[in-house]
């Protein structure tokens, strides 16, 4: 058992170093497939066992915008807490903005994402880890993943305040430093950028998150408007001389838009095409013809197959019925009872021709073959599992297991709750139950 963690899991390549410890990419020779090892130095026992603690709540979690917990354990060569990771086969954030091929658009869709997901979290009492650059991934979908989401982060990375800080760190294009603000001259000079309808509503939004704390589901819907105005075009601007230029904040308190700022003549150019509906505003202006025409087929098909459904339970009915009415079944039509005839005290009753329903079928529980030799073993981390995962890391274990299909947020065909709990001490030969995720 000491040596679990240095025979499965092998260190590859330090990815991020850390204050106390390091993330590595690596991988599980057990599986053979790769993880993310994320290590901390141990302090004392007491740190351990809180950690430990803080990891299997969290590992409990499971949302598109937070990296899953594979399994965790202690390594006793390096004396670190090593939680394995789910890998996004993405790019941690701080290196795509090093990149600088984010578009404004791209920037705010993910700080949108992103407080989508922590809402989700904070249902779950999930809340208070980190919102910074180097904790977040990129997935090659251009969605953000939180890494570590069991640790409290620091108060000016968390919450909507986190949100704020990581909306102006992309702005401004700064992968690493201090947390950046409004007053920075490089997000003062990548606000001027930003056409005049959506500035306002950003440094509104900025100044509220600075001065109260704003709740994520008022940021959610305040964001959202900057995200779903299309088609502003920014007006060419006279270039202003370094002296007179004005911070972004005094612009937005005496201006509302950059219309009132001089511009170039335009009476020569050409009018600009019309911008290119964007998949968000089809969708939008394709919904009144889905509820005509695609609600009208939903509906029939619902009466229809409703009326297939009543048809064949008719027939199922009376098959059985005819069934039970068969002479060689045992069912005898009784005669009709005469005035003459005294009734018999000691007669048995007639059997009754009501069908008896069969017994529901049972899920086949397999019996994996798992060593019934007695003596305690450790209950290994089935969630994120295939079941063929599952019955190799079970049958390791020395356990019995039954399992269950069930829908669930989770990758199709992936464990997502087991009841024995990981890492908990059970004998050999006992039996662990599953679950796996039929998707949605």
């Amino acid at each position: 058992m000491e040596d679990r963690m240095e025979q499965r899991y092998l260190p590859e390549k330090p990815i991020l170093p850390l204050a106390s410890g390091m993330v590595y990419m690596g991988k599980d020779l057990s599986l053979n497939r790769k993880v993310i090892l994320y290590a901390v130095d141990s302090q004392d026992d007491a740190f351990t066992k809180a950690y430990t603690e803080m990891l299997g709540e969290a590992s409990q979690f499971t949302d598109r915008s937070f990296i899953h917990i594979l399994d965790m354990g202690f390594n006793h060569s390096s004396n670190r807490l090593v939680a394995v990771l789910k890998p996004c086969n993405g790019t941690l954030l701080y290196e795509v903005i090093a990149g600088g091929m984010l578009s404004f658009q791209e920037k705010l869709t993910i700080v949108y994402k992103l407080a989508l997901g922590m809402q989700k979290a904070l249902e779950e009492g999930i809340v208070g880890f980190s919102i910074s650059a180097d904790n977040i991934w990129i997935d090659p979908e251009g969605h953000p993943v939180i890494m570590n989401y069991w640790e409290q982060g620091q108060a000016a990375q968390r919450g909507t305040k986190g949100l704020v800080g990581l909306l102006l760190q992309l702005i401004a294009g700064k992968s690493t430093g201090p947390v950046v603000t409004m007053d920075d001259p490089a997000a003062q000079e990548a606000l001027r950028q930003i056409p005049g309808e959506q500035r306002d509503v950003l440094v509104s939004l900025i100044r509220q998150v600075a001065a109260e704390d704003v709740p994520l589901k008022l940021f959610i819907a305040q964001l959202a408007r900057i995200v779903i105005v299309r088609g502003t075009r920014e007006p060419v601007r006279v270039q202003e001389p370094e002296a007179v230029r004005r911070p972004v904040s005094a612009m937005t308190k005496s201006a509302p838009s950059f219309s009132e700022e001089p511009v170039q003549p335009r009476k020569q150019a050409a009018p600009p095409p019309p911008p290119e509906p964007d998949e968000e505003d089809e969708e939008e202006e394709d919904e009144p013809r889905r509820f005509t025409v695609g609600g009208m087929m939903k509906r029939l098909l619902l009466i229809g197959g409703a009326v297939v459904v009543i048809g064949v339970c008719s027939v199922l009915i009376l098959m059985g019925l005819f069934e039970v009415l068969r002479p060689d079944k045992g069912y005898v039509p009784s005669a009709p009872a005469t005035e003459t005839s005294p009734p018999v005290a000691d007669a048995k009753p007639t059997p009754s021709a009501t069908p008896v329903p069969d017994k529901p079928k049972e899920t086949p529980k397999p019996d994996n073959g798992a060593a019934t030799d007695q003596g305690p073993t450790q209950v290994p981390n089935l969630i994120g599992m295939t079941q063929a995962e599952a019955d190799k890391a079970a049958r390791a274990a020395g356990l019995r297991y039954d399992f269950f299909l069930e829908p669930n947020e989770m990758e199709q065909g992936k464990v997502f709750k087991q009841d024995l709990q990981p890492n908990a001490t059970a004998e050999r030969g006992s039996r662990i139950t599953f679950w796996i995720s039929k998707g949605q």
